[in-house]
């Protein structure tokens, strides 16, 4: 009798049903989403493609039950579900499997800039028994879940109708208020959407900056001459790097080895500093030329452009992001290693591989320029780099001022390390250079870092010196040098001038000896007209050239340890 009556209640509230609909509700996404899962885990092996994979069950769970037990086509609801996602998924899969790495707006980015004739041939370039098998894969593995549904024939009480409503209005309701960008971080119809919306962000910051526009610009300073010889200029911008936890700048720890070794070939600026202490502004300053006339916006790529230069943007971190600078996207050249989801999936390393394909492919009639933004020493700093770097472990060396606490000393370590593998990649990239006619290499830093150095805590500083003060060194090549003739010799007597990151452009135009009538191109520190600016305010903050306590940084040969 008692269990007649428990049936009975069962059925009144249509508990068994619901359940077996919600246990079906919670596999087909799953089921949807372990493909992209289990190919990203390999190329990747870390917790986030999983922790992914749950979060956007947990978050779809509700929304889809809700709408199942709403509608009276509950039926056509799974079936588009399914679609949307397995077309997703597929994607998804054949991105990971060609790039080692999920889609993001670069992806959007080449779907919207390319033709149904480009589309083909990458179609038939790149497909494979490998991406055919993931496809199909997408598709059938969540069939028997979608069985379930298609064949869920009970018809909801208006009691459990009514529930589902406001289930689906409370679930949308706790979205709203925590952000879906925070709530649906990992769904992928979210993630889509969300690089759909940044690529075409980008595109309208970028409607100011046509060429067209700078090139009406451009005829107010005369005549830009033209590289008459194929040369290839490397700019590789770091992160976060501050000048003082630089082995070859003085600092007691060794992290710059491959610098120290390579001293008597590399100039070392020792008063430059960063135009802002956060990045986005400091892109922005690197990237537009200081001209005198602020209210002409002259980006650096389009400069190149019409001196006849191709240019490179090679990036480890997002391009799309939305508080990225737009203006590396003027470049005729953009690849991103990483993307969007948690900013870095892959070490500044891979860059190297992108750095050989374009150094060795077909020759530009004027050459290349080529930046390289790389994490660096992006917070966290002992994320930034693999563990065989971990080289310093222990306080010894460690002369911050608040770094006596063992807590602090590991995340100075860490900081150090990351400098360390920096100095790695820059060795990298100099060996390929020296098997390049013509070749020189710029490295700087976007601003610099307080790591336990002037305050009890460690990242971006407005208030110090150490969050402004980058490293700066220069690279030429034999054949760069005479190539450029007696201006290069002349570079190694500019090493001490005060200068800012700002300069970067016409310093360019000056290593490349293209003609630009300005008169800040007195700016730039190797500028046969240079006109040194002891002081400048940067955020509020006043900043002192030539002080005395960088006198440790001025002798090179004593810095670095042979």
């Amino acid at each position: 009798m008692k269990s007649n009556l428990s049936m009975r209640a069962c059925s009144r509230f249509q508990i068994l049903p619901v359940l077996r609909l919600a246990g079906a509700t919670a596999l087909l996404p799953m089921a949807l989403w372990l493909i992209p899962t289990a190919l990203w885990f390999y190329a990747f092996p870390v917790w986030l493609p999983w922790k992914t994979l749950i979060s956007f069950v947990i978050g779809t769970i509700p929304f889809l039950l809700a709408l199942l037990l709403a509608s009276d086509n509950n039926k056509y609801v799974g079936i588009a579900f399914y679609a949307v996602y397995a077309l997703i998924a597929s994607v998804y899969s054949v991105h990971i499997l060609l790039y080692h790495t999920q889609p993001s707006s670069i992806t959007i980015a080449a779907l919207y800039e390319t033709n149904l004739a480009e589309a083909k041939e990458f179609i038939l370039s790149y497909s494979s028994a490998k991406t055919a098998a993931a496809v199909i894969f997408c598709w059938l593995l969540p069939v028997p879940f979608l069985y379930v549904l298609w064949h869920w024939s009970f018809k909801p009480h208006r009691n459990l109708r009514m529930a589902a409503v406001l289930l689906l209005i409370a679930a949308t309701g706790i979205a709203l208020i925590n952000s879906p960008s925070k709530t649906w971080k990992y769904n992928p119809l979210w993630q889509s959407y969300a690089a759909y919306r940044q690529y075409w962000q980008k595109k309208d910051a970028l409607a100011d900056l046509s060429r067209d526009k700078v090139a009406g610009i451009l005829k107010k300073y005369g005549r830009i001459s033209k590289i008459d010889s194929p040369v290839t200029l490397v700019v590789l911008i770091g992160e976060s790097a501050a000048r003082n936890h630089h082995g070859c700048y003085g600092y007691p720890r060794d992290t710059t080895p491959h610098a120290c070794r390579r001293a008597r070939q590399l100039l070392f600026f020792t008063d430059i500093i960063s135009a802002a202490p956060f990045t986005v502004p400091s892109h922005a300053k690197m990237l537009l030329l200081p001209v005198q006339n602020e209210n002409d916006k002259l980006p650096l790529m389009h400069v190149l452009d019409a001196a006849g230069l191709q240019s490179w943007w090679i990036t480890s971190q997002y391009t799309y992001d939305s508080t990225a600078s737009p203006l590396p996207l003027l470049a005729d050249h953009v690849i991103s290693i990483n993307a969007s989801i948690d900013k870095q999936q892959f070490f500044d390393e891979e860059i190297l591989l992108e750095l050989n394909t374009v150094l060795n492919s077909r020759k530009e009639s004027g050459g290349k320029v080529i930046f390289l933004n790389i994490m660096g020493s992006h917070v966290q700093y002992a994320s930034r780099y693999p563990h065989k770097f971990d080289t310093f472990i222990g306080s010894e060396g460690i002369v911050s001022r608040m770094g006596t606490e063992p807590a602090a000393q590991k995340i100075i370590n860490a900081y150090d390390n990351s400098i360390r593998y920096t100095d790695y990649i820059i060795d990298q990239i100099l060996e390929m250079l020296e098997k390049i006619p013509n070749s020189a290499f710029i490295y700087l830093s976007d601003h610099g870092q307080d790591v336990y150095d002037e305050e009890q805590r460690y990242g971006h500083s407005i208030t110090r010196d150490c969050g402004y003060e980058i490293p700066f060194y220069l690279w030429c090549s034999p054949s760069f040098v005479q190539w450029r003739g007696n201006g290069a010799d002349m570079w190694k007597d500019c090493t001490d001038r005060p200068a800012m990151s700002s300069c970067l452009g016409f310093m360019l135009l000056d290593m490349l000896n293209i003609e630009f009538n300005d008169s800040n191109r007195a700016l730039s520190p190797i500028s046969p007209a240079y006109s040194p600016r002891k002081q400048r305010i940067i955020s509020d903050y006043d900043y002192v050239y030539g002080s005395s306590r960088k006198s440790a940084c001025l002798e090179k040969k004593s810095a670095c340890k042979p």
